[in-house]
Formats: structure tokens, sequence, C-alpha cells
């Protein structure tokens, strides 16, 4: 399969993308509103709690690790059963959590944390990301987040194989099944923290760009394309990977 580019405002792939929510894309968000949308799907929304609209970057979203996070209504959508998904962000994190057993949550799923859940995290005491089942550690990235500066963060399931890449490149690449991840789907989602009835403290530090979902495993080509397609509106049109 040739790689398909889409027009979701932003050049990105369009194959297999179920969920995406930008603070720059108008059909997903008006500055001042206390809703987003999903412009894949803009049935379904997301409710935003203290969450700062930022105008820096085309516009973005300001999570400042204090009870602010958007929360999304349950939807068949995201249910990928045993099936590849992929989950992708621009962000730029400030600051991490410390001491062991603090989890910063990046984008949560499920019923509650120990229950029917995956969630995509960042270790308060190492900075890696990390992705967790029913609050099981399943995969770990070897290099960690960076700290106040963008960067594209994907993570990939693909069969057994779960992999992390930072700005398009491959950072590690882990062998587990994790099973059907069906019921996920059938309850909240949270972006900047874990369910609300669980560890309150687990809301993010940072300021987030698009958050994209794919209800298939990205290849390399294809996240090398997105970050390819974003970066210059975060500053990386003259680095490298």
């Amino acid at each position: 399969m040739g790689i398909r580019r889409g027009s979701i405002s932003t050049p990105i792939i369009a194959d297999g993308l179920i969920f995406n929510m930008d603070a720059a894309n108008r059909a997903c968000y008006i500055n001042g509103s206390t809703k987003s949308l999903n412009t894949i799907n803009l049935s379904q929304s997301g409710s935003i709690n203290a969450v700062q609209f930022d105008s820096s970057n085309l516009g973005t979203w300001d999570f400042d690790g204090t009870e602010d996070y958007i929360e999304i209504q349950q939807s068949n959508n995201l249910k990928f059963g045993t099936g590849g998904f992929s989950l992708g962000l621009w962000a730029y994190v400030r600051s991490w959590s410390t001491g062991g057993g603090l989890w910063d949550r990046i984008f949560f799923l499920g019923n509650t944390l120990f229950s029917d859940s995956l969630s995509w995290n960042l270790d308060g005491s190492t900075g890696k990301s990390v992705f967790r089942v029913n609050d099981t550690i399943r995969s770990t990235s070897a290099g960690a987040f960076t700290l106040n500066s963008w960067k594209y963060y994907v993570f990939t399931r693909d069969g057994s194989t779960l992999k992390h890449y930072f700005n398009g490149s491959i950072s590690t690449t882990t062998t587990y099944d994790i099973g059907n991840v069906d019921n996920m789907g059938n309850y909240r989602g949270f972006i900047g923290r874990g369910d609300q009835s669980q560890y309150t403290n687990s809301e993010i530090n940072a300021i987030y760009g698009p958050i994209h979902i794919y209800n298939r495993a990205l290849s390399a080509n294809e996240v090398l394309h997105n970050y390819n397609a974003l970066k210059g509106r975060f500053g990386l049109w003259n680095l490298d990977q």
C-alpha cells in the first residue's frame, strides 16, 4: 500500500485516521470554547477542563499540570480489538513528576485505571514513554521525552510488535501481545490525565499540538512523513531528526 496523503488541514497520512484534534483547526476548536471536536468524526467531542488556548505555533493547548484535561466521549471508532493502532502527538513537555510510581498521562482510554484501560504515559522517574494496559507496563522507550522543546511522539501496535518513535525515528521496538483491547472504546478517554476517579495527580505539564489516532499501525515511512509534514510549524525545519 502506498502512502496516501490527507487534507485534514495538514498533509498528514489520511489512511486509517480515525481521530484528529488540533487547536489550530477551526473545525476542531474555536478560541474560548469549552468543547473540541474530532475532525474525522464531528459527532465525537471532547470536554475541555481548564486547558488554555495558546496562539503560538498556529494554535496549541496548554496543560499546566493542575486539574486540566480534555475528556473524550466514548465512541465505537476507538475500539481496536486485536488489531493495530497508532497514537501520535506533538508536545512541548515542560516537566514531569518526580519520584517512583508517578505517571503523567499523555492519553488514557478505558473504564478505570485498573480495569479495561490502555494508557500512554510519561514516566515521572525517568521521563520515558511508557505504554500500559490495565495499569501494567507493556512497553517502555529507550529514550526519554525532551524537556522544553517541541517533539513528535508516536506509539504503534502491529500484532505483538510495539514501537515508540521520536521525531520520525524509531526509539524502541518491543514484542508483547497485549491481546484484545476492544472494551476500551466503550468508556471515556482523557487527554492530558488519567481516569478522573483514579490518581488525580496524573495531569501532564505540557503544551499539545495535534493529537491523532489511527486504527492501524503506521509504517516507519508514514511516521516520518507525518513528522516532516508538521515540523515547520514547530520550528524544526532546519534540524536533523
